[in-house]
C-alpha cells in the first residue's frame, strides 16, 4: 500500500509516493525521539524532587516504573531514559494494528508495577515530613507533568487507532 508523501523537497511531481513501511518507520523514529525527551525531562524533574529527603523519591519510582522496583536511583534514572523512547516507538507503530497490543502491554506493565511499588512502600507518609516548600512544589509539578504526558500519550493512541480504523473502513 502506498501513502502520499506530503512534503516535496525536489519541487517535482505532486504524485510523489513512498512506501507505507517508510511512513511508519518515520513515525516510530519521531515518537521514539519525543519519548527520549519526555524520559529525560521526567528523570530530571524526579531527580530534583528526590533531593528533598525521605519519601521524595517516589516520583522517581513512578516515572521509572518498572525499573522502580529495583529501588536504585541510578538504575531508575537510566531506566526512565530508556523506557520512554521504547514506549514512544511502540506508540509510533500503532498505525499498524498489530503494534497496539505490545504498546498496551508495556503501558499496563508500567502502571501495574507502579501500583505494586506503592502498595509495598509507604512513600506518602514520609512525604508529610518535608519542610521545604520548594521541594514539595517540585514534586507536585513533577506529578502534574507526568500526568499530562500520560494524557497526551493516550490521546495520541486513541487518535491513531481511530484514524487507522477509519482508513480501513474506507478501503
Amino acid at each position: 500500500m502506498k501513502v502520499l508523501n506530503y512534503y516535496n523537497p525536489g519541487g517535482g511531481d505532486k504524485t510523489d509516493y513512498r512506501d507505507e513501511r517508510e511512513f511508519i518507520i518515520t513515525w516510530v523514529l519521531v515518537f521514539a525521539f519525543l519519548g527520549l525527551i519526555y524520559g529525560i525531562a521526567l528523570a530530571f524533574v524526579a531527580m530534583l524532587a528526590a533531593v528533598a529527603g525521605e519519601g521524595s523519591g517516589f516520583l522517581l519510582d513512578l516515572v521509572a516504573s518498572p525499573f522502580g522496583i529495583l529501588q536504585d536511583g541510578l538504575v531508575e534514572v537510566i531506566g526512565a531514559i530508556v523506557f520512554w523512547p521504547i514506549c514512544g516507538a511502540l506508540l509510533g507503530a500503532v498505525r499498524k494494528k498489530t503494534a497496539a497490543i505490545p504498546f498496551v502491554t508495556i503501558m499496563g506493565m508500567h502502571y501495574g508495577l507502579a501500583i505494586w511499588i506503592f502498595s509495598h512502600r509507604n512513600h506518602l507518609d514520609d512525604w508529610a515530613y518535608q519542610h521545604i516548600p520548594e521541594c514539595k512544589r517540585t514534586i507536585e509539578q513533577g506529578i502534574v507533568f507526568y500526568g499530562a504526558g500520560q494524557a497526551v500519550i493516550w490521546i495520541i493512541f486513541g487518535v491513531m487507532l481511530w484514524t487507522n480504523c477509519k482508513k480501513r473502513r474506507r478501503a
